[in-house]
């Protein structure tokens, strides 16, 4: 299991890396040598890195190759542990920002539906397991198009 301390540094380091183009490439290389043997969450993360890297690249081909990795580890690391959270989170990110031409958007509808089922089973919880996982979840479906308005007024109550 990942540490608490090394999912911290991790969602610190994505952060950044969608921000701009240096942290997109520290954070690439602090994923680089995660290989695909080790825990999903960890493969989650070295999927993100790949795919954020696209968002920096200006070559049509190297854009593709790093979206075609990318796509292919975090679907690799979800087939392993399918009811991570995390690894939901991060494809229903993946796939609501992706270019439709991109094909990469099969999952969308289920994913919303599993991460507002998990805000529902975490809100009833009195300590929760990762407090801001719940915050990113809450705030990134809150405001995006893919959820109805009756979906985010359940949510804010969540």
């Amino acid at each position: 299991m990942a540490t608490g301390t090394e999912l911290s540094s991790l969602r610190s380091l994505m952060a950044e890396a969608y921000l701009n183009e240096s942290a997109a490439q520290n954070f690439y290389n602090s994923t680089r040598n995660i290989s695909t043997n080790s825990r999903p969450i960890m493969l989650g993360f070295k999927a993100i890195s790949e795919l954020m890297m696209c968002k920096h690249l200006s070559n049509p081909v190297t854009k593709l190759s790093y979206f075609n990795r990318g796509r292919k580890h975090l679907e690799q690391a979800i087939s392993v542990e399918s009811n991570n959270p995390e690894l939901r989170f991060m494809r229903f990110c993946t796939q609501v920002n992706a270019p439709d031409l991109l094909g990469y958007n099969t999952s969308v509808k289920t994913d919303k539906i599993f991460l507002i089922d998990y805000l529902k089973t975490e809100k009833k919880l009195a300590e929760k397991k990762d407090p801001s996982l719940y915050a990113n979840v809450k705030k990134f479906l809150l405001n995006t198009r893919y959820c109805s308005t009756e979906e985010k007024n359940l949510i804010k109550q969540l």
